[in-house]
């Protein structure tokens, strides 16, 4: 609910306030790494979870955005999972290098921009042919703006806010105990 409730409305606020001239790039950029800087401490103070089905969370390629997905690597750790949350910008072949590596079950990615969405719509195929596939799931702003791009992209989507996320991740993890 702290969440959904308020960050996301002040983030949306900021964003809006810059688009319209209202606030500088500088304030835009000092008020997200401001929340960004608490929701990491919020992130790293959550119990660490070491056994289980392991889960990665993060941005997708050419997508700085990272609260959004760093609220959802903390709600997902909250709930009692084994997450890493990998930041903004992630190249897909070397998130599907470390998945293998690593022995992820889950990678959940969002995107914001349509040009990012578009980036995640062969990345279930490229998964496939990978000796341990992981199950792809995704979501962010750009599939709720533009829910052509969710029938354009293979994968789990996980819905339009954090609440539906977490329940779709949760039902996710439970296929995979």
């Amino acid at each position: 609910q702290l969440f959904e409730q308020f960050i996301i409305p002040i983030l949306i606020r900021i964003g809006e306030d810059w688009y319209n001239g209202k606030i500088t790039v500088a304030t835009e950029h000092f008020a997200s790494s401001f929340i960004r800087a608490r929701l990491m401490v919020i992130f790293q103070q959550l119990p660490l979870k070491k056994k289980g089905p392991r889960i990665v969370i993060g941005s997708a390629p050419e997508d700085l955005h990272e609260i959004g997905p760093l609220m959802m690597a903390i709600l997902v750790r909250e709930a009692g999972f084994v997450v890493e949350f990998i930041g903004p910008d992630t190249p897909l072949t070397d998130l599907a290098e470390y998945a293998v590596d690593a022995k992820i079950n889950l990678i959940v990615l969002s995107a914001t921009t349509v040009e990012s969405a578009n980036l995640l719509s062969g990345f279930q195929k490229a998964l496939e042919k990978l000796k341990h596939t992981p199950v792809f799931a995704f979501g962010g702003s750009a599939f709720s703006f533009q829910p052509d791009l969710v029938k354009n992209t293979p994968g789990v989507y996980l819905g339009k806010t954090l609440t539906q996320s977490l329940e779709k991740i949760k039902a996710l993890m439970q296929t995979l105990n």
